[in-house]
């Protein structure tokens, strides 16, 4: 899998071994129209722990933006729910 921003939101897209084969998903994490997100997200990089993954992510307009977090529980997530939520 490669998890990728295009324009607002961030992406999910199957891929084979040699990224010859591709299959869209869609949306993996969406940005929130309003504060903090103002319609963007983008740059998603991957920390797991022994009870959670952590995705963080730039949120916000181009050159303003600031580091976001948001955190997916392993004991709770199911194949086909959306496994990240932005944070209270």
């Amino acid at each position: 899998f490669v998890i990728h921003h295009c324009v607002s939101d961030i992406y999910a897209t199957k891929v084979d071994d040699y990224l010859a084969k591709i299959e869209p998903l869609g949306v993996f994490f969406q940005a929130l129209k309003s504060p903090p997100d103002n319609g963007r997200v983008a740059s998603p990089c991957f920390i797991t722990d022994n009870e959670n993954i952590y995705m963080f992510y730039q949120s916000g307009k181009r050159l303003s933006s600031k580091i976001a977090v948001a955190v997916a529980d392993l004991e709770k997530l199911t194949p086909a729910e959306t496994f990240f939520s932005p944070r209270p």
